[in-house]
């Protein structure tokens, strides 16, 4: 401790058994709280870890004493206290958040999130709230008072690195690793806006005094200022007014449907490039959606917790049940049934002839991450952020087999044509192959140096295609189970891949702004557009080379491809 007149210092605090990295003083400046987590020394050119000792301290600064050590996490890497300085708040990259009475010295509360690592949070001024972020993009409003969770956002697409909340209490902001700012309204619950232009991670996020401007620096080199009272404004634009997640063509190659973070979608038209309708009625985010195999039906789901079955002809209906918000949504191939997975960490079939819910199956440990159909069964595959995939009898309802092995959250998931194996990707980096047959691992396939973010399988069965964070993309040959080649190009994230439907052209989308097309025979890149921001969905009408392409902005763009030649995207 220093005297900032005399420059001298005043005392030294001594107790910790590993390095200390984060302080903070109580409103009231009579304590302190430190804590401990290893940090790294250069040592002969080599990185070594020191060890912290993973403990909270609180000192008094009037004497100069130790008055507590508080344990409990594997490891804290951030502490704040209340704005009426009775309690502590800590964060681990344990997953949990712990709530610290300072009068009494112990703790009064724990919070687990979704993930297994917190990477950022913030304490509202009335200190009635906390936002958190995670290491999976996840962001998440609790309650401090009574340790209710108020909500939980999957919009991030990489870890978020940092969360302010503006002065009033009202807005939060976060910036992550996906280069973006997120504007939060804490009072409704929701996403504001997508706050794009970085080029690389956002690092640190400051707002004003006045709440009117918020301040980020980036991994790009640059600080970019916002003005955060404009987003109230209603602007106009062609497209989504938020950033489009997905992109389906129909059945007959007629139609395209959109859907974006803005709870809406949108029916376009493929001969005239127009918007044909626009679908309202989610509240909240619509985070899937699938069409029916005879192209008459749309059915969404959303993190307002429903799913809506929209027919144009018949009139539409909202599917209530879900307790938490609605991750995947996948059709039967006969068209009868809608299957829903969820954060409550169920799976629903439903009858969309009634509304009604069939079966609700249970098992997972984790929320839904995705919900894939096998090919000429009733049966279905589903992956959690619990590290495993289930395989479900719908005519039984129950799951016949359960598939373990991955030591990370399974994020993607693909099925073989002939509905006999399995291809996952998990947050651990790796690929698995699995034998429906069988039911067992028949490989793992390494290779990514990030998490793959989707994986998807050439129609004639051949090969798997994933996309990764290390920007790269990998040809996996499920013949001889190795990784065939890996495409490089991208110089930021590969978040998308898809395959044409003669299975010779991959097509990749990155947060470098690009889309990229692949010939897989000679493992090269054919051709490339750069746009003014990163393509977020897209999909390949078959046989005509037209890609329907959405973006963070919202916008949606056609174009045809021909190839062998360079450069040749055409609106």
């Amino acid at each position: 401790m220093w005297d900032l007149e005399t420059g001298k210092e005043k005392t030294t605090l001594v107790g910790h058994e590993g390095p200390v990295d984060k302080i903070v003083i109580t409103p009231n400046g009579k304590y302190v709280l430190s804590t401990s987590s290893s940090a790294f020394e250069n040592l002969e050119n080599s990185l070594h870890e020191i060890p912290g000792d993973n403990t909270i301290k609180v000192w008094d600064l009037e004497k100069g004493e130790e008055m507590a050590t508080l344990r409990g996490h594997e490891k804290v890497f951030s502490i704040a206290v209340t704005p009426n300085g009775k309690y502590a708040v800590s964060g681990s990259h344990d997953g949990t958040l712990k709530v610290w009475d300072l009068e009494k010295w112990r703790e009064i509360r724990s919070l687990r999130a979704h993930s297994k690592s917190i990477t950022a949070f913030a304490i509202t001024s009335d200190g009635k709230l906390v936002v958190l972020g995670s290491l999976d993009g996840n962001l998440e409003v609790w309650n401090l008072e009574t340790g209710e969770e108020k909500a939980a956002f999957k919009e991030h697409s990489e870890p978020i690195t940092e969360i302010v909340i503006t002065p009033d209490g009202k807005r939060a902001v976060s910036g992550s690793s996906d280069n973006t700012l997120k504007v939060w309204d804490l009072e409704k619950m929701e996403e504001l806006t997508t706050l794009i232009s970085h080029s690389n991670s956002v690092s640190k996020i400051a707002i004003t005094p006045s709440g009117k401007y918020a301040i980020s620096g980036s991994s790009d080199n640059t600080l970019k200022v916002w003005d955060l009272k404009k987003l109230d404004e209603e602007t106009i634009s062609t497209g989504h007014s938020k950033s489009v997640n997905k992109i389906v063509i129909t059945p007959d190659g007629k139609l395209a449907v959109s859907s974006s973070y803005d709870g809406t979608l949108k029916v376009w038209d493929l001969k005239t490039k127009e918007e044909k309708v626009t679908l309202k009625g989610h509240s909240g985010p619509v985070t899937d959606f699938v069409i029916t195999p005879d192209g008459k039906r749309i059915i969404s789901g959303s993190s307002d917790k429903t799913l809506r079955v929209w027919d144009l002809k018949k009139g539409n209906m909202t599917l209530k049940g879900h307790k938490r918000e609605v991750t995947s949504v996948a059709i039967t191939s006969d068209g009868k049934y809608a299957i829903s997975g969820s954060f409550d960490r169920t799976i629903k079939v439903w009858d969309l002839e009634n509304g009604k819910i069939k079966v609700t199956l249970e098992g997972h440990k984790n929320y839904i991450s995705t919900i894939s159909i096998i090919p000429n069964k009733n049966c279905i595959v589903s992956s959690s952020h619990d590290e495993t995939l289930k395989v479900w009898d719908l005519d039984r309802g129950i799951d016949t087999i359960t598939l373990i092995g991955h030591s990370g959250s399974v994020s993607s998931v693909a099925i073989t044509p002939d509905g006999k194996s399995i291809v996952s990707a998990s947050g651990d980096g790796t690929h698995k192959i699995w034998s429906l047959e069988n039911r067992e691992e028949i490989a793992t396939l390494e290779g990514h140096k990030s998490a793959p973010s989707t994986i998807v399988i050439t129609p004639d069965g051949k090969y798997a295609v994933s996309a990764s964070y290390d920007r790269t993309i990998k040809i996996l040959d499920l013949k001889k189970q190795i990784v065939k080649t890996s495409l490089r190009g991208h110089t930021d994230s590969a978040t998308l891949v898809a395959v044409t439907s003669n299975s010779r052209y991959v097509v990749s989308a990155s947060r470098d702004n690009t889309l990229r097309v692949w010939d897989l025979e000679s493992s090269s890149e054919v051709s490339c557009f750069t746009g003014d921001v990163p393509f977020t969905a897209f999909d390949i009408l078959k046989d005509e080379n037209i890609i329907v392409v959405g973006d963070s902005l919202g916008k949606v763009y056609f174009f045809h491809l021909h190839i062998p030649c360079k450069n040749n995207f055409y609106f």
